[in-house]
This record gives structure tokens, sequence and C-alpha cells, in this order.
């Protein structure tokens, strides 16, 4: 799996429906809004709608937890 707040673009890339485009909008995003807490924040990723989430998610972690199970809320979800 790999971990949306710590990958790099070329491990990003590793997951099939994850090219250049969508590995830099999710480090953009990242960089303006720190860490990801929960697919919802995955939502917010141009490009990712329901159905790129769903086959990408299974590939996908954050803090070691796979995305589909990740805390639909985090502590900052709600931050600005």
């Amino acid at each position: 799996m790999v971990d949306l707040n710590s990958a790099n673009e070329v491990q990003l890339r590793t997951v099939k429906g994850i090219g250049h485009t969508r590995a830099q909008a999710i480090l953009t995003w990242r960089a303006h809004n720190g860490v990801f807490h929960s697919a919802a924040d995955l939502r917010k990723v141009k490009g990712f709608g329901e159905k790129t989430i769903a086959k990408v998610g299974p590939h996908l972690s954050i803090q070691g937890q796979p995305l589909m199970m990740a805390p639909k809320h985090g502590p900052m979800a709600t931050h600005p």
C-alpha cells in the first residue's frame, strides 16, 4: 500500500489509475492543506471522484490504515 501522507510522486504512480497528473494533484493538495485524514479529503483533490477512489482506494493508506477504513473525520478534517 502507498501512504497518501508520505508518498512521493514516484510512489504514488505505482498505483494503477494514478499517473503524473493525479500524483501532482495529491502532492499539491497535501502542500496546501496538510495531511489526509480520510477518503473524504481525497475527494477534494481534482481528478478523484467516487469511481477513481473506488479503483485506487484499496491500494492507498493513511498512516498505516487502508484508505477505505480510515476514519471519516480526523482532528484536522474541518480546518480551512
